[in-house]
């Protein structure tokens, strides 16, 4: 499929399906670059990379965005050189492992000082307005776990630049 099209120095991205050591060989051979995404398709690869980053320091790069849609979301990026020569998976420039955290918005309205006089279906009788706005805001904080996505980088095996 690719064959049909001109993909000297471009960059190629594909999901962990793709995440092959043969279409790694043929993109840098046709003159691409790759970023992979590692999941448990290749699993020895993945716990390596874990590894190396599992007592990572302070983030390579950090990006908070502003509140949208309901949510503040923070990504937070490591990359490391380390492992390329140790990697059984061609022409590795880089690894990355990107963590990406949301926070829900939290917006401040008033509570009535009288709880209504049936409460809601899901909550005590005897809890109070302001305890039920708290509870749900710690429940939509434990609903917002962050998430881990680990990537490989691939150079161009003649001159071993970086994309």
């Amino acid at each position: 499929m690719l064959d049909a099209i001109e993909i000297a120095g471009r960059v190629v991205t594909a999901d962990a399906l793709l995440t092959q050591r043969d279409l790694a060989t043929y993109l840098v051979q046709r003159g691409a670059h790759y970023h992979f995404t590692v999941k448990g398709n290749q699993p020895t690869l993945q716990d390596d990379i874990r590894l190396l980053f599992a007592q990572r320091a302070a983030a390579d790069h950090t990006e908070v965005s502003p509140a949208d849609h309901g949510r503040i979301e923070t990504r937070r990026i490591w990359c490391s050189h380390q492992l390329n020569d140790y990697l059984q998976f061609p022409h590795v420039g880089q690894v990355f492992l990107i963590e990406r955290e949301e926070e829900p918005q939290v917006e401040v309205e008033a509570i009535p000082a009288a709880p209504p006089a049936e409460p809601e279906p899901d909550w005590p009788r005897d809890e109070k307005p302001l305890a039920r706005s708290v509870r749900v805001l710690d429940d939509a904080r434990e609903a917002a776990r962050p998430w881990t996505t680990i990537l490989l980088l691939g150079t161009d095996e003649v001159s071993g630049d970086v994309m």
